[in-house]
């Protein structure tokens, strides 16, 4: 658990800090600026934004900062995953009771919890070159924390498999 840990949090620090490229403003959607004359590189700075592809049925997290004046971005991707043994969706899963939370007992999986949540931003999109819609930080946080948690129950599962010693 605590090797895991280090490796998420090396993740973590190359992710913010050594994996950013510069931004082309012209592929940010304007939409996302409440008026016209607002300098978008200003208004992106420090900002955080989290997109759902349903066609690659992923999310992720971008990463806004000015960087010796240039904006530049990082980013992850975290891909939703598959149902393993029916336990993602059971009645005791972590994943189960976040839907239940964040959707009020409407969405019974990710997808449409995701689309709800699309919905409710009125299926903004961040930027013009791609179709990833912006979904709330806290719901994405959320949901990622519930994901991780079942990816690694599924990864305990799978050592605990490897252990078992079959007598011949």
């Amino acid at each position: 658990m605590k090797n895991k840990l280090g490796y998420i949090l090396l993740l973590n620090i190359f992710v913010f800090l050594g994996c950013s490229y510069k931004v082309n403003i012209n592929n940010i959607n304007r939409e996302i600026v409440s008026g016209k004359n607002i300098n978008m590189k200003l208004f992106l700075e420090s900002k955080t934004y989290y997109t759902y592809n349903p066609k690659k049925d992923k999310i992720t997290g971008y990463f806004f900062k000015n960087k010796n004046g240039y904006l530049t971005m990082s980013n992850f991707i975290e891909y939703i995953p598959y149902d393993s043994g029916d336990q993602l969706y059971g009645p005791f899963s972590n994943v189960t009771w976040t839907l239940n939370r964040l959707t009020n007992n409407k969405a019974k999986t990710i997808e449409e919890a995701l689309k709800q949540e699309v919905l409710k931003n009125n299926s903004t999109l961040l930027f013009k070159n791609k179709r990833e819609f912006i979904i709330g930080n806290k719901f994405a946080n959320d949901l990622l924390f519930a994901i991780e948690k079942y990816n690694e129950k599924i990864e305990r599962q799978d050592d605990d498999r490897d252990k078992i010693i079959i007598p011949e």
